[in-house]
């Protein structure tokens, strides 16, 4: 089970499931609020406890017994309180971008942008935007940046729009 950081979603992954698919089964879920995953009603719900109470639910629809967690940010914050809790089918669990504390200035920099809904005339023009927004992701070839931008960057209301529910920063805030 892969799960994508705070903004991101599930696609996230896509070239990992790829390369992984012929000898494991992958599941990259949008948590709540991101890619095909309906918005949530009670923004409040944008939280850590509700991911993680959704994710015992997919864990339980998997019908695993054991399962391996990777999760990058957020994902990662996830798969650490899910492991943490008795019973929990976690073999292994690979955290990406996070560990046991939040760093306060890094969650400032978070809150200062998450929950914006710029629009874009272009795809191009949101993906120049997202580089620059994305910086610290690490060093990237464009094909790959490519890869992450073009399933965070979609078309709604009329331009190119960041692919998550600008609600997803109530709990922060």
């Amino acid at each position: 089970v892969c799960v994508h950081g705070l903004t991101r979603n599930g696609r996230d992954f896509d070239a990992l499931a790829q390369s992984l698919a012929g000898r494991f089964r992958i599941v990259c879920p949008d948590m709540p609020g991101r890619g095909r995953s309906e918005w949530l009603r009670d923004p409040n719900l944008y939280a850590v406890p509700q991911y993680v109470a959704d994710c015992v639910t997919l864990a339980a629809r998997l019908d695993v017994e054991r399962l391996t967690w990777l999760g990058t940010s957020m994902g990662g914050l996830i798969g650490m309180l899910y492991a943490a809790m008795p019973g929990n089918p976690i073999d292994c669990l690979i955290l990406n971008d996070v560990g046991p504390e939040i760093d306060p200035a890094g969650l400032a920099r978070i809150a200062g942008y998450v929950g914006q809904n710029p629009s874009y005339a272009s795809f191009e023009e949101g993906e120049r935007a997202l580089k620059q927004l994305m910086v610290d992701f690490g060093p990237l070839d464009d094909a790959q940046f490519r890869l992450l931008s073009q399933h965070f960057l979609v078309q709604r209301d009329g331009g190119w729009r960041y692919d998550y529910d600008p609600a997803i920063a109530t709990p922060i805030r």
